[in-house]
């Protein structure tokens, strides 16, 4: 049986709760901020490796968009360009 890999990017309060969400119905396997020290204590909280770049992430079957509503449109462009399924927060631009 094949796993349904995730990944979550923004790791802040809501980013958090979607990895958590995540680990409940699926491999999540990354997080990604572009704060170390966010990306560290979400990846070490839920353990799982973590990122200060999308353009680290391995690929994965879908992500999380829980990013700052600014950078909603660009992190969900860049991944979808990568084919991966994408859920984004809203707003999806601003």
């Amino acid at each position: 049986m094949s796993t349904f890999k995730t990944a979550v990017v923004g790791c802040g309060g809501i980013g958090k709760a979607h990895g958590k969400a995540w680990k409940n119905v699926a491999e999540l396997t990354a997080v990604v901020d572009l704060n170390p020290e966010k990306a560290k204590e979400a990846g070490e909280m839920l353990g799982v490796a973590w990122y200060t770049s999308i353009d680290d992430l391995p690929q994965v079957d879908a992500v999380s968009v829980a990013t700052p509503p600014q950078a909603h449109y660009g992190v969900t462009k860049a991944l979808l360009m990568r084919d991966m399924h994408v859920f984004c927060e809203k707003p999806m631009t601003v």
